[in-house]
C-alpha cells in the first residue's frame, strides 16, 4: 500500500462515527412484577354432627374448576337436586359415594344456588354454593357423624327445602321470557311456510252490558293456528268485586253449534274491584273459516252468578 493510500484510510477511520450501544430493557418495577392473585385450590374435610346439622355448609366454587364431594357414607343418587338459578353449572355427575360439580362460570353475587342430597339412611344434606375471590374447593371429604338420624321434617331438612324452592322460583322467574320465546320458536318451526299470512290482526267491535259488567271485544289475532281474542271487562257494580272463573266459546254457523276448547286465558287483574277495568286474552285453536261464522263468548264469575254471554261475535 502506498503512503498516500495509507494516509487516506487513516483519515476515514478517524472521522467514522462510533457504533451505538443497544440500550438494555429497564428492570421491572415492583408494580410491574406483581401478578394477579389466583384462587387457592383447597381440599378440606367436612364433618357433619348433631351440633352442626341445623347449619347449611358453604361450598366455594369457581368457573372452570370442578368440585368433588366425596362422602364416607353412601348417598342416594336419585335425590341429588342442583338448584341452579343462574345456569352456571353443567349437569352434576355422581357415583354412590361422590358428586362432581362443574361450574361454567362463577356464581353471580346475590344468586341463591344450592345443592341438596339425601344419604341412603334418609339424612338430608343441603349445601350453599358461592364464588369467592380467595379460594375454591376442589374436594370436600364429607363425613356424616350423627348420633340421631335426621328426620324429613327436621329444621335442617326444612331449611334445605326452603332454599331449594327459592332457587327454583328464581330460576322460573328468570327464564319465563325465554320459555315464551322458545315456545314461539317451536311454533315457527312447525309452521308451513307455504301458507299465506301466518299472522293476522283484526279489530272487533262488540260491546255489551250485562250483570253490571261492561264487556268490549276489541281485537282478534291469528298466529300459527291459534286465535287470541282481546277484550276488556269493566265492573260497574259499586259494591261487589268480580273474579273471572273461566271463559267459554262456541262457533255458530250453517245451523250448527260447536263448542271450542279454550287453550288458555290471561287477565291483568286477578280481582276486578268496583270501577276497575281488566284486559283479558282468550286463546283457542282457530277453526276453519266460513262465510257465516259467528262466535258466542261466555264469561263465568267465580263463586257467583254474574255471568256474561256475548252472541254474534264476528271475528
Amino acid at each position: 500500500m502506498t503512503y498516500r493510500a495509507s494516509l487516506l484510510l487513516l483519515l476515514v477511520s478517524a472521522t467514522a462515527p462510533a457504533p451505538r450501544a443497544v440500550p438494555k430493557p429497564p428492570e421491572p418495577t415492583a408494580v410491574q412484577a406483581k401478578t394477579t392473585p389466583k384462587r387457592k385450590l383447597v381440599r378440606r374435610p367436612l364433618v357433619i354432627t348433631d351440633a352442626t346439622l341445623s347449619t347449611v355448609p358453604e361450598i366455594h366454587v369457581a368457573g372452570g374448576v370442578p368440585t368433588t364431594l366425596s362422602f364416607r357414607q353412601p348417598i342416594n343418587e336419585k335425590s341429588i337436586v342442583l338448584a341452579d338459578g343462574a345456569d352456571v353449572f353443567l349437569p352434576a355427575r355422581s357415583t354412590p359415594t361422590s358428586i362432581q360439580l362443574i361450574p361454567k362460570a362463577d356464581v353471580p353475587e346475590g344468586t341463591l344456588t344450592t345443592l341438596t342430597v339425601s344419604m341412603v339412611d334418609g339424612t338430608v344434606l343441603p349445601f350453599m354454593l358461592r364464588s369467592v375471590p380467595e379460594d375454591a374447593d376442589v374436594q370436600l371429604d364429607v363425613d356424616v357423624a350423627l348420633e340421631k338420624k335426621s328426620q324429613g321434617d327436621s329444621p335442617q331438612a326444612l331449611k334445605a327445602l326452603v332454599g331449594q324452592l327459592r332457587a327454583q322460583l328464581d330460576e322460573c322467574s328468570a327464564s319465563s321470557e325465554t320459555a315464551g320465546l322458545s315456545k314461539l320458536a317451536e311454533l315457527i318451526l312447525k309452521d308451513d311456510a307455504s301458507k299465506p299470512q301466518p299472522f293476522e290482526r283484526h279489530d272487533v267491535h262488540k260491546l255489551d252490558k250485562q250483570s253490571r259488567l261492561l264487556v268490549e271485544v276489541k281485537q282478534a289475532y291469528r298466529l300459527f293456528g291459534h286465535t287470541y281474542l282481546v277484550l276488556t271487562v269493566e265492573n260497574r257494580d259499586p259494591t261487589k268485586a268480580w273474579v273471572l272463573d273461566r271463559p267459554e266459546l262456541s262457533l255458530i254457523g250453517d245451523g250448527t253449534s260447536t263448542d271450542l276448547k279454550v287453550s288458555t286465558f290471561s287477565s291483568d287483574l286477578a280481582t276486578l274491584n268496583p270501577d276497575d277495568t281488566a284486559k283479558v286474552v282468550v286463546v283457542f285453536r282457530s277453526p276453519p273459516q266460513g262465510v257465516n261464522q259467528r262466535f258466542v263468548l261466555s264469561l263465568f264469575e267465580r263463586n257467583g252468578n254474574r255471568h256474561v254471554r256475548l252472541e254474534n261475535v264476528s271475528l
